[in-house]
């Protein structure tokens, strides 16, 4: 995976991954990493799927098993899905049910003002 696919920043504390492109088993390892690592070490995740065109299941897996470990720490995860977000990767969420589960905003600057405590 290059850095056009996924993106890493930090801003204001948090890390942010802007997903890009399409995404599947292949890329799953690299993000995986990105959401762990700086989870371990306490540090909110805000993903940044607005970008992407297509995700696959291995892809939800690691979005789930994100959230499963920031509940279980305590730490801040949440989804952005955009209004400019693909439709094929908003209908993923809608069929499998996941738009309830994830916290999802609509950008990264709500997010991470959810992540500071001071929005939504």
């Amino acid at each position: 995976m290059n850095s056009e696919q996924l993106a890493v920043e930090q801003i204001d504390g948090a890390r942010v991954l802007t997903v890009r492109g399409e995404h599947d088993l292949y890329t799953a390892p690299p993000l995986r990493e990105g959401i762990t690592a700086p989870l371990d070490e306490g540090v909110p995740v805000i993903v940044d799927l607005t970008p992407a065109t297509f995700i696959d299941s291995s892809i939800l897996g690691v979005l789930l098993g994100g959230l499963r470990r920031a509940r279980e720490s305590g730490g801040f995860f949440s989804l952005v899905l955009g209004d400019e977000a693909e439709p094929t990767v908003r209908r993923i969420f809608e069929v499998t049910g996941l738009l309830s589960v994830f916290p999802i905003d609509a950008s990264s600057a709500e997010a991470l003002a959810r992540s500071r405590g001071d929005g939504g």
